[in-house]
């Protein structure tokens, strides 16, 4: 007898059922992965990971043979796949295939009385999703064991009704599909969009206007004369700590060389000359512009990250890691971690204005990423898998150098030389160093800034509009769930069949079942007793 009381917010045809009572639930089962005779063969083997494939989950990336799959629990096709431990809890797939699954997920056999569609609907809709989060375990790693999985309540309407609310939902969710991937497509179409104005801005497509109205009225410097003053900079200043180490070591004799001596400033390294034979296969700049070694515009630095092990971490100051930062500035500070350090880490460490962060260890998807530090709300160190370094920055822009690194050259450029590892690449400083920068005067640099912003901040706009518009698909997408399953979605058919009289009809089935099974279980044991009795016999002749 149904329990007309839970189903107050259902339409009087309807009724609401413990996922059991409509569907064997079958957890999955990881054969063991020392054996190779399991692996490698014909049938799917499901992870949550393939679970994104959603209502059409057909392929994996680890398979079965029939040993691996006896040693397994077989999943029929048209079973629906939920993830039932981890972050991913609730993660829901339609599978489309015979095969198996992991220990992760509780596969949802229907009863063959029901659309197994309408159960995949059900189990993504947000009041199934919100009970699978109630009814789990509320420790660091989130469970639903198999009993209360099986427990959770889902409506069931009439058959008939059934296959209305699908044809609807498949309908509704198509038109949305086709609205998503026009989105993501113009989300991918911009990602190439910016590296190529990237890429213009260096090679002086984007100033090429305004660079030939200022050759016109003779307002242009060349690369090589801003080359001369940085180097003639470089100079005056190293003079400069000359003439301090002098006072710092005549103060050090007129005290009786007490102490340590002062030490020597040391003379900037000279660089090897840049490579012309590779100059010659770069993109031909500009008149008045020049490749040069970034090392050239470097004043200090590259320096290498404090590393500190994770004890340290939680409290005092914030500190910059690899995935702080992206396409050239640092995320929100909030989002940093923490860490202590002592007074001279901070000091030997701070970041300050105008630094420019190169990440040096990472995957090459990833090596040679940057950042300009443009604020310090706080103050901040950087780790160790993360290079940091000042430009001249009266001679040459640092937000200008930050866009070129960021550019396809760019990262070519800084990755030309980096040592790969399984999975992980690196490159040091004198990758950096030795890589080729386009030089061109400081008023240029600041009409590149000015070009490649007024595009990127379009962009910019652009990516939030199809981030908000990807959302409020999502929420509709949530929303026709939602009256899918009050009944609100398709209009009712008095001539339809109660649900009641359906649920009947699939109790009535899975008792029929259970006999099957018990009869089964009966002729197995007669034959067993007749195998025993003819055993004996035998050796009461003997």
């Amino acid at each position: 007898m149904v329990d007309n009381s839970i189903n107050l917010d259902l339409p009087d045809s309807w009724v609401r059922v413990k996922l059991a009572e409509l569907s064997k639930v079958i957890t999955g089962n990881t054969p063991k992965k020392s054996q190779p005779k399991y692996y490698g063969g014909n049938h799917p083997f499901f992870k949550p990971t393939e679970l994104n494939q959603g209502y059409y989950v057909k392929t994996s990336v680890d398979s079965l043979t029939e040993n691996g799959l006896e040693q397994s629990r077989r999943i029929p096709a048209k079973s629906i796949l939920v993830t039932c431990i981890g972050a991913t809890i609730g993660k829901t797939g339609f599978s489309r295939v015979d095969g198996a699954c992991n220990q992760q997920i509780n596969a949802i056999v229907p009863s063959k009385l029901i659309l197994p569609e309408l159960i995949y609907f059900i189990c993504i809709s947000p009041d199934f999703q919100k009970s699978v989060i109630n009814k789990s375990s509320s420790t660091t790693l989130p469970i639903l064991n198999k009993s209360k999985f099986e427990s959770l309540n889902v409506p069931l309407p009439p058959l008939a009704e059934q296959q209305r609310i699908v044809d609807k939902v498949e309908e509704l969710f198509s038109d949305l599909d086709s609205g998503v991937n026009s989105l993501k497509t113009a989300q991918q179409q911009l990602k190439v969009y910016r590296q190529a104005v990237l890429k213009w801005a260096f090679e002086g497509k984007l100033t090429a206007q305004w660079r030939e109205e200022q050759q016109r009225q003779g307002k242009l410097e060349s690369a090589d004369t801003l080359l001369a003053k940085i180097k003639a900079e470089r100079e005056q200043r190293y003079q400069k700590e000359l003439e301090v180490w002098q006072a710092e070591v005549e103060a050090w004799d007129a005290i009786g060389k007490e102490g340590k001596k002062p030490s020597k400033p040391k003379k900037p390294k000279e660089l090897l000359p840049l490579d012309v034979s590779e100059t010659e296969t770069l993109k031909v700049l500009p008149e008045l512009w020049q490749w040069v070694n970034f090392g050239e515009l470097i004043q200090w630095g590259p320096q290498n990250g404090l590393y500190k092990s994770s004890n340290y971490y939680g409290k005092g100051t914030l500190i910059v890691r690899i995935d702080n930062f992206y396409d050239g500035k640092l995320n929100s500070y909030k989002t940093f971690k923490r860490l202590s350090v002592e007074e001279a880490e901070l000091k030997l460490y701070q970041l300050q204005v105008n630094d420019i962060l190169i990440n040096r260890v990472n995957s090459m998807t990833y090596i040679g990423k940057c950042a300009l530090v443009s604020s310090t709300p706080e103050d901040c160190v950087f780790e160790s898998n993360i290079m940091r370094l000042k430009i001249f920055h009266d001679f040459i822009s640092p937000k200008f150098i930050t866009y070129y690194l960021s550019s396809p050259t760019g990262l070519k450029q800084l990755r030309k030389n980096a040592k790969q590892a399984v999975n992980q690449a690196s490159i040091n400083q004198t990758d950096v160093a030795l890589s080729q920068v386009p030089l061109c005067s400081l008023a240029e640099q600041s009409q590149i800034i000015e070009e490649i912003e007024s595009r990127l901040s379009i962009c910019d706009q652009l990516e939030a509009d199809i981030e908000t518009n990807l959302k409020k698909t999502e929420a509709l997408r949530q929303s026709i769930l939602k009256q899918a399953f009050e009944g609100k979605l398709v209009p009712q058919d008095p001539n339809d069949e109660p649900a009641s009289v359906l649920l009947e009809r699939i109790r009535a089935e899975r008792e029929a079942e259970k006999g099957n099974g018990k009869a089964k279980t009966r002729a197995k044991s007669k034959k067993t007793q007749l195998c025993e009795q003819i055993q004996l016999d035998l050796s009461t002749r003997n």
